[in-house]
């Protein structure tokens, strides 16, 4: 019985959103940078879903008298609720105050989809130990080195610098902000000499992928009064 009350807590406590409200999210024109074709688009819902974890959709797009465009009613489930546009596979532009929306449409003019600029790095961590008076490693006396490598070569990028979006007639622009993400690690362990000479010291290090994405972030105004 405990265990039953505690679960439903858990529920009420993670399905527990302000007001929801139906949607209309409308895309304009969208182009097409350097790939051959789309049939859908990408789109997160962030902080709704099973445990605020957020839902993922694939929004089908339609071509007529060819111009694509997307059509979709949405489910916005919380107050805090922010909608992700993927513009490739990584890389997203995030609106946030959709409560500052005064009608239930969300119509974006143009929108244009680019190839996803594919960067790596690697974060290198290595901590060395030293070792006590009987030789043997100090586990607590120990230096620590880092680096970090990244290509942040842009020659083939053809993602541009900020992102201008027109939304119910408002004009927005917002910088692309890159953000490091980690991937995969690598771990392992030795032993090594100081400067080549004297006692071999016990080391260990981790080597962590890092894989760059693009995000920009647009905050919906409230129109002010008297202003059309």
């Amino acid at each position: 019985m405990k265990l039953l009350l505690v679960l439903l807590s858990l529920f009420s406590l993670f399905s527990s959103f302000g007001q929801s409200r139906e949607l209309t999210l409308e895309i304009q024109n969208i182009e097409i940078q350097n790939l051959e074709s789309i049939d859908s688009i990408k789109i997160e819902l962030t902080n709704q879903g099973f445990f605020r974890m957020g839902e993922e959709l694939r929004l089908p797009v339609k071509k007529v008298n060819g111009k694509s465009s997307v059509l979709q009613r949405l489910n916005i489930q919380s107050d805090s609720t922010s909608l992700k546009i993927y513009f490739n596979i990584h890389d997203f532009i995030e609106i946030d105050d959709l409560d500052n929306l005064e009608t239930d449409t969300l119509r974006i003019s143009n929108f244009t989809l680019y190839p996803y600029c594919e960067q790596k790095g690697t974060w290198n961590t290595m901590t060395i130990f030293e070792n006590d008076a009987e030789g043997e490693t100090d586990f607590l006396n120990y230096e620590t080195e880092s680096s970090c490598v990244f290509d942040l070569s842009e020659t083939d990028c053809a993602v541009p610098d900020s992102m201008i979006l027109t939304i119910n007639e408002r004009e927005y622009i917002s910088e692309l902000r890159k953000h490091r993400n980690p991937g995969l690690v690598r771990m392992g362990h030795g032993d090594k000499r100081k400067l080549w000479i004297g006692e071999k010291r016990y080391f260990h290090f981790e080597t962590v992928e890092l894989f760059l994405n693009r995000r920009a972030n647009i905050k919906l105004k409230k129109r002010e009064p008297g202003k059309e």
